[in-house]
């Protein structure tokens, strides 16, 4: 659960760093066209492997359901993080996936 949170959230900030106001907030670098396009398939690319665990996880029609629950929460923190601490939210949405991946690894591995 706490993976599928991290990839959801690192799949909203790709998403919105391929939008050009957004993307001057977190960072002062100006992208072309073709390197925002491949940002905006990376986003939705991390919020379908979430949705795809999601019903891995909990089957069809609960994991649906905790699908939109966690957007819902992974967005609203976006949004604050996004207001006050805006350069954060890409060493978040690196770091995030990264240590609860490590540990859902090492805990399946036991």
């Amino acid at each position: 659960m706490v993976f599928i949170s991290s990839l959801l959230f690192s799949g909203l900030v790709v998403l919105s760093l391929s939008m050009k106001r957004h993307h001057q907030q977190i960072r002062e670098v100006s992208l072309d066209k073709s390197q925002i396009n491949t940002i905006r398939y990376m986003g939705w690319s991390l919020l379908m492997v979430s949705l795809a665990l999601c019903f891995y996880s909990f089957g069809f029609g609960v994991g649906l359901a905790t699908f939109f629950a966690i957007l819902s929460f992974v967005g609203f923190m976006q949004i604050g993080l996004m207001s006050y601490a805006p350069k954060s939210l890409l060493p978040l949405s690196i770091a995030l996936p990264l240590s609860s991946g490590s540990f859902w690894l090492i805990g399946y591995l036991l």
